[in-house]
């Protein structure tokens, strides 16, 4: 018998560890950390689909985009008439509307492929539709018909500017991309 009672004092100390009584806490335990995980989860969804429908907002309904002019404007502009006659320039394009000049320092490209800053005269179109090559096709034969000399031409996703002299006396003309939604241009001439 005493092997009995020591069995079944055995049995009674084993009884706090008894593998029944064990799952009980382990599922209570799983139950916690599962809602914990759960609610993690639930809370990067919820952050990912805020960015999601932030990202779409934003390229759904873009900004506008505010002009601004070429870097070889100084912003010391101001309106004033050009008093270059008819004979030294062609007269301003007649296929788009035109804002007032503005005076101040531009920079133009000389012969020798150099740049230099003169006080000069600037006219830009009002904004524009559609690409006016019309207007830069204009410009290209009217100052090659009056003996001006081509000194630089630059093209890119952003518009298009050439530069041109005779006699000391130096014009750019172009025309540059001033909003992508909807698409929006601009024409612009400089001269000296």
């Amino acid at each position: 018998m005493d092997n009995d009672n020591s069995s079944s004092s055995n049995n009674s100390g084993q009884l706090s560890n008894n593998p029944v009584n064990q799952p009980a806490n382990q599922t209570q335990e799983r139950k916690t950390t599962n809602w914990r995980t759960l609610s993690v989860l639930l809370t990067v969804i919820l952050v990912i689909i805020l960015l999601i429908g932030i990202i779409y907002l934003r390229l759904s309904h873009p900004q506008s985009v505010t002009p601004t002019p070429p870097p070889s404007v100084s912003p010391t502009i101001s309106p004033t008439s050009s008093p270059t006659t008819a004979k030294e320039l062609p007269p301003l394009y007649s296929g788009v509307q035109w804002q007032s000049t503005k005076s101040g320092k531009l920079v133009f490209r000389t012969s020798q492929n150099e740049l230099i800053e003169l006080d000069g005269y600037r006219t830009e179109s009002v904004l524009l539709k559609t690409y006016p090559q019309d207007f830069i096709d204009y410009y290209r034969q009217e100052l090659t018909r009056m003996g001006w000399t081509e000194t630089g031409v630059a093209s890119g996703p952003n518009g298009e500017s050439y530069w041109y002299n005779k006699n000391s006396k130096y014009i750019q003309f172009g025309i540059s991309l001033v909003a992508d939604t909807p698409i929006q241009y601009s024409a612009f001439v400089e001269h000296n």
